[in-house]
């Protein structure tokens, strides 16, 4: 990153809110992070590893992720596929799935069980998910 017009120094341990595309950006301010989270835009909340955003984990949802990768079925929210939280949705996904559910491997990363934000860096985005709606924010998830 070059010719950055920094307007306010941050101190170490502080975030850069930007204002344009970081390599032609003007800093706007600095803040930690629980400073900075009330200013960012807030998505859907989501269950990760709940592909088809009914509430719960399970088979159906690894069928659905292999759906969306090899039969160009639609989703209602692209992070929720992304069970290793690596900001890829590929094939890995449905194996994750499938070991947590059978193979005696990790659940997927947060948010699982309840409904939650993304937490972690990545474009990968949400455009509704039914199940963490305002009427029904306490799925079984698993």
């Amino acid at each position: 990153v070059t010719d950055l017009t920094v307007t306010v120094p941050c101190q170490p341990g502080e975030y850069c809110l930007w204002c344009g595309i970081a390599t032609a950006g003007v800093l706007q301010a600095c803040c930690t992070v629980d400073e900075c989270i009330p200013l960012l835009p807030e998505g859907p909340q989501f269950l990760r590893g709940d592909t088809n955003a009914d509430g719960l984990f399970n088979i159906s949802d690894a069928i659905g992720s292999l759906g969306f990768l090899f039969q160009n079925e639609a989703v209602p929210c692209l992070v929720a596929l992304d069970c290793n939280d690596d900001e890829l949705v590929d094939i890995g996904d449905a194996v994750y799935s499938l070991n947590a559910l059978f193979g005696g491997g990790p659940t997927p990363w947060p948010p699982f069980q309840l409904c939650g934000n993304d937490e972690t860096e990545g474009t990968l985005g949400c455009d509704t998910f039914p199940a963490c709606d305002e009427a029904n924010s306490d799925p079984q998830g698993g």
